[in-house]
């Protein structure tokens, strides 16, 4: 999509003002006094039509959410609509890079020297979970361990051993992964930079860092922030799997 279209050439030299005044339909805009547009539609010799112009270039914009810019030509930009496209964009790029599988396989190699305590305060870690019987009848509560897993007798560095073999990399947040099972590590995704794509030219860059935007934008390149993490997960039950298959001797 173009965001940007000459309105008036810059031949028009001086007179870009007043043929603006003259051809627009007032109804189409906001932001313009009627006063300025008398000046102006009065032509370059009359007494504040500079002063006129430029009220008209710092506060007129079309009702479809268009501004006027002038570097010689007279340009329309698409202000509103890019930068709905350019955060739809960010938001893109802030899914990939915080739930999408191949993002998170990027920090595997990472995950090497495991904190044996952290581990160990996971699996002593308890809940309470409601008993039933086999017709569904409340049995009271116990507490259980809260990650559920059968150790089989097998010490720490055996358990970690195994999870380094089955983790998987899973999305979360500072508070946490969004799936259940023993964590190894973790990873602060923090900022993503990102290159502006080349469908926003340099002058809608400008007006778009004027009016905020959802990443931090510097030269071509965008910055975007996030409280994303990537864990590095053993799911319980692929972890049970290993333990089962250790004991069992498979």
């Amino acid at each position: 999509m173009t965001y940007t279209e000459i309105f008036l050439d810059s031949a028009r030299g001086v007179f870009i003002p007043q043929n603006f005044a003259e051809i627009i339909n007032v109804k189409d805009w906001t932001g313009i006094k009627a006063e300025d547009l008398n000046v102006l539609r009065a032509g370059p010799d009359a007494e504040f039509y500079w002063d006129a112009w430029a009220s008209v270039l710092d506060h007129a914009e079309t009702r479809d959410g268009r501004v006027l810019h002038q570097d010689g030509d007279l340009w329309l930009v698409a202000r509103d609509k890019a930068l709905e496209d350019l955060n739809a964009y960010f938001e893109q790029v802030l899914e990939y890079e915080t739930r999408h599988g191949d993002a998170g396989d990027a920090y595997a190699y990472l995950v090497e020297d495991v904190d044996l305590q952290d581990v160990k305060r996971q699996l002593a870690k308890e809940t309470m979970i409601k008993v039933q019987d086999g017709t569904g009848d409340s049995l009271g509560y116990k507490w259980v361990n809260k990650l559920d897993l059968d150790l089989k007798g097998l010490d720490l560095e055996d358990v970690t051993r195994l999870a380094l073999d089955v983790f998987q990399m899973v999305p979360g947040s500072i508070w946490g992964p969004f799936e259940d099972g023993l964590v190894l590590d973790s990873f602060a995704v923090q900022e993503i930079e990102t290159e502006v794509p080349e469908s926003f030219d340099d002058m809608i860059l400008d007006f778009i860092g004027d009016h905020g935007s959802d990443a931090y934008i510097d030269g071509r390149l965008a910055y975007i922030a996030t409280d994303a993490c990537w864990y590095a997960v053993a799911s319980v039950k692929d972890l049970q799997d290993a333990i089962d298959a250790e004991v069992n001797g498979n």
